[in-house]
């Protein structure tokens, strides 16, 4: 089971981060499924398919068709080979140097974090940090490595930033998934992004009236989330946390509002389902952002 498509953008492009979790091609954005992707459906060897071979007369049509389209496809191919070897060339002349985007380790403040296991053998790192690098982020990378008492590494896993793109300032959750990890002395964690060089919309939420339920399979979060924008927004989504008595992070999940469009200062009603805590949770965070309309 894959996912259909991104609730974030729609792109129907994944690719696999973990046994639950993808990652859209186009917006980056985490898609996390309920069921493991460890098996792939194959045909066996032994199944054979009926077989049905041409005759000599579509023999002779097969060929005359291949001959014709070779012909042409290779004419067409040169023609647009050599526009696109033109324009390509054209575009990167005029690209600016500092436009290139390229990996940096920023300037972080881990804020919160926790270790939560799951009843499969599982660990989530989940965490909260805040940057504050001078610069913006773009795809915000997380990567925690398991040592050894040798300090040898054991065992390394990655995950992203739940917010994509981050100002100076800017607080964002983040949750890395280690399956089935291996007994470890000690652990690194290392911060790794992309410079964004263009501005970032700024998106205000108001979330209000929330209340924490028990629900079958967990807890679930629910109340209303107000734009409290000028502007209608799209691709709405609010992330949450759970914290234990001590304050340290227990879960972590988000909910995208259905409406593709959400009108100022309108509200809308959200629920948040948790399932991998089995902690009784004390208190709650939760982040909203979105990104405002093209052409309004």
């Amino acid at each position: 089971m894959r996912p259909s498509n991104c609730q974030y953008c729609g792109s129907t492009k994944f690719f696999q981060e973990s046994a639950t979790v993808f990652r859209c091609e186009d917006c980056f954005d985490r898609v996390t499924l309920s069921q493991p992707i460890d098996t792939f459906e194959t045909v066996s060897s032994k199944q054979k398919l009926p077989v049905s071979l041409p005759n000599k007369h579509q023999l002779q049509k097969i060929f005359w068709i291949f001959v014709f389209f070779s012909v042409s496809f290779s004419s067409f191919f040169t023609v647009i080979g050599n526009l696109t070897k033109d324009q390509v060339s054209t575009t990167i002349e005029e690209l600016e140097p500092n436009a290139q985007m390229t990996e940096f380790e920023p300037a972080i403040e881990i804020l919160n974090f926790g270790f939560v296991p799951d009843v499969i053998g599982n660990i989530y790192y989940i965490g909260k940090f805040k940057n504050i690098d001078e610069r913006a982020l773009d795809f915000t990378k997380i990567e925690i490595s398991l040592v050894d008492n040798e300090q040898n590494v054991i065992g390394s896993y990655f995950g992203y930033a739940e917010s994509n793109a981050m100002s100076s300032g800017d607080v964002s959750y983040f949750n890395v998934l280690m399956e089935n990890p291996p007994s470890y002395h000690s652990y690194t964690v290392k911060f790794t992004a992309m410079e964004r060089t263009y501005s970032i919309p700024e998106s205000n939420f108001v979330i209000t009236g929330l209340k924490l339920k028990k629900s079958d399979h967990g807890y679930s979060l629910v109340g209303k989330m107000i734009n409290d924008n000028a502007k209608i927004m799209n691709y709405t989504k609010v992330d949450c946390i759970l914290l234990n008595k001590a304050g340290e992070i227990i879960d972590i999940n988000y909910y995208y509002l259905t409406d593709e469009n959400f009108e100022p200062f309108s509200s809308k009603d959200i629920q948040v389902d948790f399932s991998v805590t089995k902690v009784i949770p004390k208190s709650f965070e939760c982040i909203g952002n979105g990104t405002p309309k093209i052409d309004q």
